[in-house]
């Protein structure tokens, strides 16, 4: 069974028109950091090709990136 994939990336990646070739949404539709420095990357459906330009980042699954997501640094906690 496919498996959801996702990365959180440098907002200024010198890759990032490759990374967001292989991800869902566009450029303007990613999640950021509050900061806007970093960027939570989704992966399609299905996709489990090992590209060089994420080989530096984590990968993370479903489970693993919401509370990330529900963190202090992604969600204004006021």
């Amino acid at each position: 069974m496919a498996h959801n994939r996702y990365f959180i990336v440098a907002a200024n990646d010198p890759n990032m028109d490759e990374i967001i070739n292989v991800s869902v949404g566009e450029l303007d539709t990613q999640r950021l950091s509050l900061d806007g420095t970093l960027m939570v990357i989704k992966l399609y459906d299905g996709d489990h090709d090992d590209y060089s330009f994420l080989s530096q980042y984590t990968e993370y699954s479903h489970e693993e990136i919401l509370p990330i997501m529900a963190s202090s640094e992604w969600t204004n906690q006021n």
